[in-house]
């Protein structure tokens, strides 16, 4: 209904829509809060929502159009956490890591989230093909592997020297050395990431 055709109708007809309308977007203002208070809008994101509810004025075609867009918009930021999820129950992933990308997500704007959908997918593919090559190679000593996995740490191969880990006794006095130094260097990546992904919005 155009707007010309709104002041057309009778005064009981356009208080019937108005009232309609206000419900509507009582409704979506409230679906908008949650969303924010859920991390899948930054507050920037619901504002420009609640200005677009606005803009539609007393346009009810309008107000409902938006609040489809809003269901379908809600309903991809939830498949977009539950593909980030699935990506993170790899292998690849140290278990700190796991903990700390999974609360970066769900504090994520819905961009943030296909943004880290790209990030997390590059790098399971760039620590698998690491990793292959990594099981290859045999070292001569414990001492010449502890060099290989400090160098992985400080060259942010987190994923080869987590493979290289694994060929290591664990009963060996370096073994948890070397596993706590990778932990400290994930958390430190990690932060690092969502400090610039936090700027970037």
């Amino acid at each position: 209904m155009e707007t010309g055709d709104f002041y057309d109708l009778g005064s009981e007809e356009r208080e019937n829509i108005q009232s309609e309308i206000r419900i509507l977007r009582g409704r979506m203002i409230e679906r908008i809060n949650v969303l924010m208070e859920m991390g899948m809008f930054t507050r920037r994101e619901g504002r420009a929502w609640e200005d677009g509810i606005d803009a539609c004025g007393d346009n009810i075609e309008w107000v409902t159009e938006l609040s489809d867009w809003l269901d379908q918009y809600e309903d991809s930021g939830e498949e977009t956490l539950a593909e980030i999820k699935l990506l993170l129950e790899s292998t690849v992933w140290h278990p700190a890591e796991k903990v700390v990308w999974l609360q970066c997500a769900e504090r994520a704007s819905y961009q943030e989230k296909l943004n880290l959908v790209g990030l997390l997918m590059m790098t399971v593919r760039k620590r698998q093909e690491k990793a292959t090559g990594a099981q290859r190679v045999k070292y001569a000593s414990v001492v010449e592997l502890v060099g290989k996995i400090k160098t992985a740490i400080s060259t942010d191969g987190l994923g080869e020297a987590e493979k290289l880990l694994e060929t290591m006794d664990p009963a060996h006095p370096q073994y948890k050395e070397m596993e706590q130094a990778i932990t400290d260097a994930s958390i430190a990546e990690v932060r690092d990431r969502l400090t610039i992904m936090q700027l970037a919005a």
